[in-house]
């Protein structure tokens, strides 16, 4: 896919992919901790925290979800978004995975949430 980019370089380095950074890294960061849940092999946890560290920063990323042009939005994208979160609150968010964001994976899901809200979308609003 065009839009498969999960590298620190290319997601943060690149300003073309300011908007999509924050589902992106919501992404990588759900497919780690479902790594780390079915495996508990420790370089799937190894590498969340690189991904969340000081220089890359993907935890801030979950923050601008959306932040960057709200008004440029579809639904595939509200797909895209919805369906990592699941995956990160159902792995991510156990307390046998070493991840230490949840203050900040619920902000970004309340903002977004509050984005999609009033489409009222049957598969969000269920």
């Amino acid at each position: 896919t065009t839009w498969g980019h999960w590298d620190p370089a290319y997601l943060n380095g690149n300003r073309t992919w300011s908007d999509e950074r924050g589902v992106n890294s919501l992404q990588v960061l759900g497919y780690l901790s479902a790594g780390y849940a079915l495996t508990q092999n420790g370089s799937y946890s190894a590498a969340y925290s690189e991904l969340c560290n000081s220089t890359n920063q993907y935890g801030e990323n979950l923050l601008n979800l959306k932040i960057e042009a709200p008004c440029d939005d579809n639904y595939s994208d509200d797909e895209l978004t919805f369906l990592p979160y699941y995956t990160w609150f159902k792995h991510g968010a156990t307390t046998t995975a070493p991840f230490n964001n949840i203050d900040q994976a619920y902000a970004s899901l309340n903002r977004t949430f509050d984005f999609v809200r009033p489409w009222r979308s049957d598969l969000w609003n269920a």
